[in-house]
C-alpha cells in the first residue's frame, strides 16, 4: 500500500498504428483521448486495489487486440490471536487455535512452546483456513508452567501472540512423620510434606482411634507452602494429636487434594499407646523365665534414738 504504480501499455506492430486504451476495473485511467501506439498513467495503490484487472485494447481499422494483468497489493498482517484453555493437565491433549488478521499474501502460521526450564520447541500446526492454524498440545507427566506462541508471517511482516498456561498437576508423595508410640495423655506431634504441585492443594488429616471407644475424625490441614522457580509449590501442614484415656491405638493419613485432579494420600501411620501402669519385664536366667520388677515403698515412722 501506498506505493506509486506506475502502468504502461505499448503495441507492437499493427498499420495503421493503432489506438490504445487504458482501464482499471473498467473505470478509464489513462488520458482521456486515445493515444498512438503507447499510453501509460499512475496512481498510489491501496488494500483496496487488490485484485483490480488492467486492461490495455489497442485497436486500428483492422482490428482490437486486448491485454490484461491482474493487481496484487502486498500487505503485512495486522494482529494474531490465540484462543485455547489456560489451564491444562499432565498426560493429555489440549487444542489451540491461532487468528492471524490481514497480510497479503497469506501469512504462514507457526507454534513454539516453551517450558518451565526454558527449553523451546517448534510445534507442528494444521491449516484450517487462510489465517487460521490449530495446533494439538500433548502434555507428558513433567509439565509444569509453559508459554505458547504463535506467529504469522509473510514477506511484508510478523504478528505474534503468546499465551502462559498453568499446569495443574498432584504431588507424586505425600508423606508424614511422628511418633510410634505415644501414653495416654500425651500429644503426638505429626508432620505432612508434600512433594511438588500445583495449584496449592488442600490437606486433610485422618485420624482413628481404637480402645475403649472407636472413632475417625476428618481434619482440615493448616497448609503452608514454599515456592519453587518453575512455579510448583510444596505444601505442608502440622498437627498435635491428643492421646486420651482408654485409647490403645491410633491411625494417622495425611492426603492432597486438587479440585478435578483427585487426590493423593500417604501410607497410614500407627501409633502404639503404651501404658503407665504395665510392669517392666525382665529376663530370668532361664532364657524361658520372665519375672515382673516391683518397686515396694515401705513407709516407717520416726524413732527416737
Amino acid at each position: 500500500p501506498d506505493d506509486v504504480v506506475l502502468v504502461t501499455c505499448q503495441a507492437k506492430g499493427g498499420h495503421p498504428i493503432p489506438d490504445i486504451g487504458l482501464t482499471l476495473e473498467i473505470e478509464p485511467s489513462a488520458s482521456e483521448e486515445l493515444k498512438n501506439f503507447k499510453d501509460s498513467f499512475s496512481f498510489t495503490a491501496s488494500e483496496n486495489d487488490d485484485g483490480k484487472k488492467i486492461l490495455c485494447n489497442a485497436s486500428n481499422k483492422v482490428g482490437t487486440s486486448t491485454s490484461s494483468a491482474i493487481l496484487h497489493v502486498h500487505t503485512p498482517p495486522k494482529t494474531a490471536a490465540m484462543s485455547g484453555p489456560k489451564t491444562i493437565h499432565q498426560n493429555d491433549s489440549f487444542t489451540y487455535e491461532c487468528s492471524v488478521q490481514g497480510g497479503n499474501p497469506s501469512p504462514k502460521i507457526t507454534w513454539n512452546v516453551k517450558d518451565h526450564l526454558g527449553q523451546t520447541k517448534e510445534v507442528e500446526g494444521e491449516m484450517m483456513a487462510p489465517g487460521l492454524s490449530r495446533m494439538l498440545l500433548r502434555t507428558g507427566a513433567e509439565g509444569r508452567m509453559m508459554s505458547i506462541n504463535c506467529h504469522g508471517e509473510n514477506s511484508q511482516g510478523i504478528v505474534s501472540h503468546t499465551m502462559h498456561v498453568n499446569t495443574h498437576y498432584l504431588p507424586k508423595t505425600v508423606e508424614i512423620s511422628g511418633p510410634t508410640t505415644a501414653a495416654p495423655g500425651e500429644y503426638a506431634h505429626f508432620t505432612c510434606l508434600t512433594t511438588e504441585s500445583f495449584p496449592v492443594p488442600a490437606l486433610k488429616w485422618r485420624i482413628e482411634k481404637s480402645g475403649d471407644v472407636y472413632e475417625v475424625n476428618d481434619i482440615d490441614g493448616d497448609v503452608s507452602t514454599e515456592a519453587l522457580e518453575d512455579g510448583g509449590v510444596v505444601a505442608f501442614a502440622k498437627i498435635d494429636i491428643l492421646i486420651e484415656e482408654g485409647t490403645t491405638h491410633a491411625m494417622v493419613q495425611c492426603s492432597a487434594m486438587v479440585e478435578g485432579l483427585g487426590e493423593k494420600s500417604s501410607i497410614q501411620h500407627e501409633i502404639v499407646v503404651i501404658s503407665n501402669e504395665e510392669p517392666i519385664q525382665i529376663l530370668g536366667n532361664d532364657k524361658n523365665e520372665t519375672h515382673s520388677l516391683e518397686t515396694q515403698v515401705s513407709d516407717y515412722s520416726e524413732q527416737d534414738y
